[in-house]
């Protein structure tokens, strides 16, 4: 499994930024970054929004979708995992896509 955080506040998220944050997970994670034109057309591409939100502090957070999107190794969109969505539901989606690629490697 290939598996990428893509950043959606790239005026904070630098790439030493998203290296260390990758890092609290597993070492084979990547973390993306780049301009805020490129992110903008990912995210429209994945159909996810977000948006920055005002903190009274004058700093700000970011709103956004939180989904694992999988897919195949041919880049085919197989489904969705909910950020709030229970283990017993989203295990079973990561096997039948695993399970799908398989398939189609044979």
């Amino acid at each position: 499994m290939n598996v990428v955080f893509i950043t959606v506040d790239p005026e904070r998220d630098t790439v030493e930024t998203m290296a260390e944050y990758v890092g609290y997970f597993h070492p084979a994670i990547r973390g993306w970054t780049g301009p805020e034109e490129q992110i903008a057309r990912v995210a429209d591409g994945f159909r996810a929004t977000y948006e920055r939100v005002p903190a009274e502090s004058g700093d700000y957070t970011m709103n956004h979708t939180a989904s694992v999107f999988l897919f195949a190794a041919s880049g085919r969109f197989v489904t969705m995992i909910d950020y709030h969505e229970p283990k017993e539901f989203a295990v079973p989606k990561i096997r039948r896509a695993l399970e799908e690629e398989m398939e189609g490697a044979t």
